[in-house]
């Protein structure tokens, strides 16, 4: 059952993304099946079981098949294709085996890790693996009081569904599930780049350097929502930003509203806001207002599954709130209120912790850019990268304003900023400055 469980996930998102996208690379395509499908597979089973309860619990069986046979039938109706990326093939470099080496060593690692250790820190046993109990035990209820009691309405039951379906499909630990949504990611990310760079070698360092980033791999461990938030909320970022894939109505960022939907049902923190808010502005720029319109209906729509669910506030009601707020802490701020001032301090320390030398490198490479190149040479991904290190500041402030005991929650905010670290890293390695002088013919890199 463990092998059909796997293979109907990603059959699922094969033919999803088929259907989605006119043009991608084939390990980018393997590695968004999975990732579509198992996002695509809990959304719908919690729809229908948890939510309307249409079906019983013990329906994720036939829910997964009726889903892969729908979505293949679709695909071929439709005679839906992709084009891929083709590169001629050409022999390893040494300095790409030293990379990948690192790479698999690293994901070895966290693969045995989660394999052995079940899930161990207090969230991820007393919330999302509660929650995936109760459903095994036959509990529905159990499911939504569990989370009732433990305050954990802005905790989405991605996670605890991910649990439940590797429990339900014979895994002894779930977090095998963590391992698989990492590989598919990074299998993801490296055609992603390829494909967008022309650069195998971009490919590799990307993902190398993102796996063997301390909090990356240290989060990878732990069973908790920070790494497949990262890992949906990256990709639909850097879908985003590849706006000039479509034909018709299929596009990059139709799939890019799946992924950041998906993101609001691991974590309901309204990261994807300013993400849609640069999409606008992209919009303006390239008139796509229909990709656009499709983007936020998609988002949206999906992102309010479980505010509904649970007849908590709706996203766009707990924007006015945040927003609101974070007005009120700048004021405060301009007339030397300490928490406000004291919880950035905080926030800027812990984000320190969790990013590294990675923020230092990025902003570096920007400052280069600057002074060497036209400031237009910066990057859309780059922009995001900026716009979005200094919004989780200040929602960090307007969370310390709000909720006292937030201004010393350092470890919440250090866990949070590794949502960040792809998208540093896409736009150090895609920079100019980099391609500039690290890439060109001749030099050490293009030796090795």
């Amino acid at each position: 059952m463990q092998i059909i469980f796997l293979i109907l996930v990603g059959y699922l998102g094969w033919n999803i993304v088929k259907l989605l996208v006119p043009k991608l690379h084939k390990a980018e395509h393997l590695g968004l099946s999975f990732l579509v499908g198992m996002g695509v597979y809990a959304l719908v089973y919690y729809v229908l079981v948890l939510y309307q309860r249409l079906l019983p619990i013990d329906s994720y069986f036939l829910i997964l098949l009726t889903l892969s046979v729908v979505s293949g039938v679709l695909a071929r109706l439709t005679h839906a294709k992709v084009k891929y990326y083709v590169r001629s093939p050409a022999k390893l470099t040494w300095l790409e085996i030293v990379l990948l080496t690192i790479a698999g060593l690293v994901f070895a690692y966290i693969a045995l890790e989660n394999w052995y250790w079940p899930p161990y820190t207090p969230d991820a046993i007393h919330l999302y693996d509660f929650r995936a109990q109760r459903l095994l035990a036959g509990d529905l209820n159990g499911f939504f009081n569990g989370a009732r009691y433990l305050i954990s309405k802005n905790y989405p039951p991605f996670t605890s569904l991910l649990h439940y379906f590797y429990y339900a499909f014979g895994y002894i630990n779930p977090k095998n599930g963590y391992t698989h949504l990492l590989g598919f990611f990074l299998l993801t990310l490296y055609g992603y780049m390829e494909r967008v760079t022309g650069s195998r070698l971009k490919a590799i360092l990307t993902t190398c350097f993102i796996i063997i980033t301390p909090s990356v791999w240290w989060n990878s461990i732990i069973a908790l929502a920070n790494i497949p938030l990262m890992e949906y909320f990256a990709l639909a970022t850097l879908y985003i930003c590849d706006f000039k894939n479509e034909q018709k109505v299929r596009s990059s960022w139709l799939l890019a509203g799946i992924l950041l939907g998906i993101s609001t049902f691991i974590r309901q923190e309204a990261f994807w806001i300013p993400i849609l808010g640069i999409a606008l502005f992209l919009t303006l720029y390239t008139k796509k207002y229909f990709s656009y319109v499709i983007l936020v209906c998609v988002t949206i729509a999906i992102a309010n599954i479980w505010p509904m669910s649970i007849s908590w506030t709706s996203p766009v009601a707990h924007l006015q709130t945040e927003s609101a707020t974070i007005i009120k802490m700048i004021n405060n701020v301009t007339t030397n209120n300490t928490l406000a001032v004291e919880s950035g301090i905080v926030a800027i320390k812990s984000l320190w912790k969790s990013w590294g030398l990675v923020i230092a490198v990025f902003y570096l490479t920007l400052i280069l850019q600057i002074l060497f190149l036209k400031i237009k040479k910066i990057s859309l991904i780059q922009i995001i990268g900026i716009v979005m290190s200094f919004s989780i500041v200040l929602g960090f402030m307007a969370f310390a304003k709000r909720y006292t005991c937030w201004a010393g929650l350092g470890d919440a905010v250090f866990r949070m900023g590794v949502i960040l670290i792809p998208i540093f890293w896409v736009g150090i390695i895609t920079s100019s400055i980099w391609s500039k002088q690290l890439f060109i013919k001749g030099r050490i890199w293009s030796n090795l």
